[in-house]
């Protein structure tokens, strides 16, 4: 049974999460303009004998913003940290996807390097340029953003649907506008506005390399081998700079191989967590 939750966090927020389960704490994060929904295909899957815990970070889904600080990765960091000690989570498994994945990797280089197992899928890592039409969208975002907040007020969906259409490949757009559809559309439009462009500028900048050959910590990094963001040899890259790295490619998965492949992708973790250390 998943259960609906609230707590108050750093900065005055208020951070909803869903649970799920009694036992080892499994800590998840959507990617960008997720929510907690999205995991909810994979939760369901995982034993009970696991407290999965699906947090909508401040400013997304049912989670208020921060009141005064910006919403950068820095800060959702401390927000994290927060919460792993008032629920007094001891040794929790973090499972990020896309935005929430480089969340994972800037928490444990930068806050708690004795998380002793990460799941990665598809983070950013490092600077990377955004080209064509999708180029053009983001400068009319970042140089007109009363007409980027209208565009997010007036239709969430369309947005997402576009922007799937410009960076999307045909099996990407073949399956992720129903998964949207189903799992995020509802909590997608109480997403904060200023959350969304402060968190786009922040990871567009995004260079965790320097320190990630200091990650102690195993991990499971997963891309899909049709990801239509990260070309092959970026993927490559970020699994060789880690050291205790297991590197897995899902068959036939995009940017979006959570949501398009959520038995698989629940198998992978599963296994991965029964893993002893």
């Amino acid at each position: 049974m998943i259960s609906d939750n609230y707590i108050d966090s750093i900065d005055g927020c208020t951070v909803h999460y869903l649970s799920k389960g009694n036992g080892r704490p499994v800590i998840f994060i959507s990617g960008w303009m997720g929510t907690a929904t999205t995991f909810i295909p994979v939760v369901s899957k995982i034993p009970d004998s696991y407290q999965c815990l699906i947090l909508d970070i401040p400013g997304f889904g049912l989670s208020t913003p921060f009141k005064k600080i910006p919403h950068t990765l820095a800060n959702y960091c401390h927000m994290l940290d927060d919460f792993i000690k008032k629920l007094n989570l001891k040794d929790p498994v973090l499972v990020g996807v896309s935005f929430g994945a480089t969340l994972m990797i800037q928490y444990t280089e930068d806050i708690n390097p004795n998380i002793s197992k990460i799941v990665l899928q598809s983070p950013v890592y490092k600077p990377f340029s955004i080209t064509g039409y999708g180029k053009f969208l983001l400068k009319i975002f970042y140089n007109m953003k009363s007409a980027g907040e209208f565009i997010l007020r007036s239709t969430r969906f369309d947005f997402m649907k576009n922007v799937i259409y410009i960076f999307g490949d045909q099996n990407m757009k073949a399956t992720s506008l129903k998964d949207i559809k189903e799992y995020g559309l509802k909590t997608l439009y109480m997403s904060d506005i200023p959350a969304i462009f402060q968190s786009m500028e922040d990871i567009l900048q995004i260079d965790l390399r320097p320190k990630l050959n200091n990650i102690r910590s195993k991990v499971l990094l997963i891309y899909g081998n049709r990801e239509n963001m990260f070309p092959e040899e970026y993927q490559q890259e970020l699994a060789g700079l880690i050291p205790n790295c297991n590197f897995v490619q899902m068959k036939g998965a995009t940017h979006y191989a959570m949501m398009q492949m959520s038995n698989e992708f629940t198998k992978y973790l599963v296994d991965f967590i029964n893993i002893q250390p």
